[in-house]
């Protein structure tokens, strides 16, 4: 199992919901926010929520925050869409997770990406290559 993990909220001046997130480090992760959202000048105060002893268990309870709570900025697409297990070799999950988290985004985010590019490409033929 991953390490803790807590779920935030950030509020503008008249404590209007801005945004909800997980992260095992809230405060580099607003730094993360700081530097990338178009948003984050309107983020007035930040809550560290409940702290959960899992990242998996914190992102269950982020996405029932955002479909209750309705902040402003989270992004709700794929909100209703089912949960998908995979498998994948942990070396190959760990890459990735760093890569993506590099580039603030998530796992998901690149694979959904990546199967919308992969769905809208011709089919190959057998025997192509890769």
């Amino acid at each position: 199992m991953s390490e803790r993990a807590a779920v935030y909220r950030l509020y503008d001046a008249q404590d209007v919901l801005l945004y909800i997130g997980v992260s095992q480090q809230p405060h580099r992760r607003w730094q993360q926010h700081a530097q990338g959202k178009r948003w984050w000048p309107e983020v007035a105060r930040s809550e560290i929520g409940t702290w959960f002893e899992s990242r998996e268990l914190a992102v269950l309870a982020e996405a029932a925050a955002i479909r209750s709570e309705r902040p402003r900025y989270n992004i709700r697409r794929g909100a209703n869409t089912p949960i998908r297990n995979i498998r994948v070799a942990g070396r190959l999950w760990n890459a990735a997770l760093a890569k993506a988290r590099a580039e603030g985004r998530s796992v998901s985010e690149v694979l959904v990406a990546y199967l919308r590019r992969y769905v809208a490409a011709p089919p190959r033929k057998p025997g192509d290559g890769s």
